[in-house]
Parts: C-alpha cells; sequence; structure tokens
C-alpha cells in the first residue's frame, strides 16, 4: 500500500521517503521510538501518522523496550513492572474482570495455603498473580486488604460497643473497599461518598455517618507499634466529607482504624487493633496547617490528635446529647463549615 493513501501532509511523506520508507508497510514495521530516530521527524509527524494507520485499522509496530501498559489503567506508563500479588481465585477473578478491564495475568502459580492481598481471608485456593502496574496502582492494589479489615473492625466494635444499647440503630457498609479501574472517564466520574452511614431501621433514616481511614499507627497513651504524632488528612478526602454532609445533611464523623501487617509466609496477614473517632467541630478546633504530603504532590491537612477518642464513648456522645448538639450546630450553620481553614 502506497504513503499517499494515508493523506498525509507532502512534508511528512519526503521525510519518510528520504529514509527509504516508500509503502505503508515499511512504516508499520518500524515502531514510534525508531521514526522518532529519524532525521527530521518530530513528534507532531509521529501523531499524524499515527492517526492515519489508525483510520485504515494499522499500527505501527510494539517496541520491545518500550513501557509496559499498566493493566489497571489500560496506558503505558513510564514506571510500569510486573507486581506479584497473592489472591485467591475469587479475588482475582473479581481484578482481572473489573479493575484490569480484563486483562489476562502474566503469570499464575500453582495453589498455596495463605492470606488474600484483597479480601484478607486465610484460602487454600491462593496463587500468585503477576499483572504490569504502575507504582501508583499497586500501591492501590496493595491497600485494599488493608482498608476491608479495617472496615470490619469498625462494624465489629459497633456491633459490640453500640448495637446492644440502640438496637434500632444500624451500621451499613456504603462504600465497601474495593479496587477499581484508573481511567479519565472515571476518574471525572467519581461522586464524594462516605464509608458508612447508620440508619434507624424504625424508619429508615439516615442518624450519622462516618468516614474512615486506615493506619499502622495507633492514637492515645498506649498501644502496639508507632504512635501517631499528628493526624493527615488529604484536603481532598475533607472537602469530600463536607460534600456528603451538605447532600444528605446528617452529621458525619471521622473514624480511625489501626492495622498492622503480621508475616503470615509468603503471604500477610492484617490485624486490627483500635478504632478511634471524631467530630468534625473537634476536628476544625484542632486544626494545625496545610501542607504538602513528604515525597507527594497532594496536599493534606494536619491535625492534633487530642481530637479523637476511643470508638467505645461514642455510644455516649450518642446518647448524651452530643449527637443532637452537633446535628443542631450544622443546622444553624446551613450544613456549611471548614475543616482546614
Amino acid at each position: 500500500m502506497q504513503l499517499d493513501e494515508l493523506g498525509l501532509t507532502p512534508r511528512i511523506l519526503k521525510v519518510l521517503r528520504s529514509h527509504g520508507l516508500d509503502t505503508v508497510e515499511a512504516v508499520t514495521a518500524l515502531n514510534a521510538r525508531e521514526l522518532l530516530d529519524l532525521d527530521n521527524f518530530a513528534r507532531k509527524s509521529l501523531t499524524l501518522v499515527e492517526a492515519a494507520l489508525a483510520a485504515i485499522d494499522q499500527q505501527l509496530a510494539d517496541d520491545p523496550f518500550g513501557p509496559y501498559i499498566c493493566a489497571r489503567e489500560g496506558e503505558r506508563r513510564g514506571d510500569a513492572n510486573l507486581a506479584s500479588v497473592f489472591l485467591c481465585e475469587p479475588c482475582a477473578t473479581l481484578w482481572e474482570a473489573d479493575p484490569f478491564g480484563g486483562t489476562r495475568p502474566e503469570f499464575v502459580s500453582e495453589p498455596i495455603r495463605g492470606y488474600c492481598l484483597n479480601c484478607n481471608e486465610l484460602r487454600d485456593d491462593l496463587h500468585l498473580f503477576q499483572w504490569f502496574l504502575c507504582g501508583n496502582c499497586e500501591r492501590v492494589a496493595r491497600s485494599i486488604g488493608r482498608s476491608v479489615v479495617a472496615a470490619r473492625a469498625v462494624m465489629a466494635a459497633w456491633d459490640e460497643y453500640i448495637r446492644p444499647a440502640l438496637p434500632h440503630l444500624e451500621l451499613r457498609d456504603i462504600d465497601v473497599p474495593r479496587l477499581h479501574r484508573r481511567t479519565a472517564e472515571n476518574i471525572q466520574a467519581k461522586v464524594a461518598a462516605i464509608d458508612f452511614m447508620a440508619v434507624d431501621t424504625r424508619d429508615d433514616t439516615p442518624v450519622l455517618g462516618i468516614e474512615l481511614k486506615t493506619g499502622k499507627g495507633y492514637i492515645g497513651r498506649h498501644g502496639i507499634g508507632s504512635k501517631i504524632g499528628e493526624f493527615q488528612l488529604d484536603t481532598s478526602d475533607c472537602d469530600d466529607i463536607l460534600t456528603v454532609m451538605s447532600r444528605v445533611q446528617v452529621p458525619v464523623y471521622l473514624a480511625h482504624a489501626q492495622v498492622i501487617d503480621r508475616a503470615e509466609p509468603p503471604t500477610v496477614r492484617y490485624a486490627a487493633l483500635g478504632v478511634w473517632w471524631t467530630d468534625l467541630f473537634s476536628m476544625a478546633d484542632n486544626f494545625d496547617r496545610v501542607q504538602k504530603r513528604p515525597r507527594e504532590t497532594r496536599m493534606a491537612a494536619y491535625y492534633d490528635t487530642a481530637m479523637f477518642q476511643p470508638l467505645p464513648t461514642l455510644l455516649d456522645h450518642i446518647t448524651g446529647g452530643g449527637l443532637d448538639a452537633v446535628r443542631a450546630r450544622l443546622q444553624g450553620q446551613a450544613w456549611k463549615m471548614n475543616l482546614y481553614k
């Protein structure tokens, strides 16, 4: 097939022919890097050639030394590498079908017994799976199991400390931790959400919401592992909490769950050691500053951990008038407040 049939500009045709590329087949035998190595062939010309080839269902050759395609983003990423994760068969099927867009794993091992990275259940149908993931997507994928365990800890603490005294108040997990596909369309379509909603089952009325954050440190005087010196929360998370509260018009609380790693070779088990809570007015009173997170580009609000209380005290807050006082104060402010200003 002759180059003229691609509809390229005379200049691009001249450059290609000067390098002996007289047919479409000769061009598609090269990859993008090899075309850019040609004298007088610029990146803009590459874009035009790729578009012209796509119009006739053709494409340039794959670059054997080019970036890998991140399975979660479906795009080539310079930092994409082979990520190894231990998953049970149901969770692996879920990851492949949804967040990885049908991308098959590059490798699957024989079954072993261990803890699944996603559901963190002890399973006999565990395999080591490998996909290409960029650094950010691998970090997110590895955090899901920790969030799952944290959510279970909140539900268990609620059932132990709150539900016996308030059996009509049911805590519902409305934003179950799961790995989502990351595309430009999905990012734009993202809607602010919180993790839990406590509902009065007598009339199905929302009473309070809880946003959960998970970390390896504890809060208070004594604990296991590292003590949190100050609490960090992305400013975007602060905005999401306020957006949801304004939308549903019920008080939203912040909870922190300490979840640590325990080695169960060759896998890891996550253990939840404690849950603490605070209301948004206590957050505002204990706000210190906004600054960029270390080694990241995200801005975070920093708070004194004195704002937190152990989860069992939430019962006294609800039954002793604290919840009503927070609700009345929020209504007086038309459900608007600041968390980091």
